[in-house]
């Protein structure tokens, strides 16, 4: 990872999701929503900084209990609309860390912007 500040984590794709599954639990199908930017100035000094001045905002969070399932079921879109993705999760690691960088590349090339591929930086900010 290369940046924390807070809430919030600068770093490449693979590393924000490599972070951010750990967090999920899968137990009560509970997570922290996730914001994250598709376009960021990867020479930014600082996570706040590279938050501040990132575009192109996506998010995705947990929708299991608004349909009372017993799986982490996640929905991806664009703020503004589009890019819709969903997943539902495994619980196995590595199948779904895979996954969930397949869904976020979808939802930003259906929007228009390219496959934001595991390699790349982005931010991440949790709620």
């Amino acid at each position: 990872m290369k940046k924390f500040h807070e809430n919030i984590w600068f770093g490449t794709l693979k590393e924000c999701v490599d972070e951010f599954y750990s967090l999920i639990d899968f137990v009560h199908r509970e997570m922290p929503r996730v914001d994250f930017a598709a376009i960021v100035d990867e020479e930014a000094k600082t996570a706040y900084e590279a938050c501040r001045t990132a575009a192109s905002w996506f998010g995705f969070k947990c929708m299991s209990h608004e349909f009372d399932g017993d799986t982490v079921v996640l929905l991806f879109g664009h703020y503004g609309g589009g890019g819709v993705e969903s997943l539902e999760l495994t619980g196995d690691p590595e199948i779904d860390k895979e996954a969930i960088i397949d869904k976020i590349a979808n939802s930003t090339d259906n929007c228009g912007l390219g496959q934001l591929k595991a390699d790349e930086y982005t931010v991440f900010e949790l709620e």
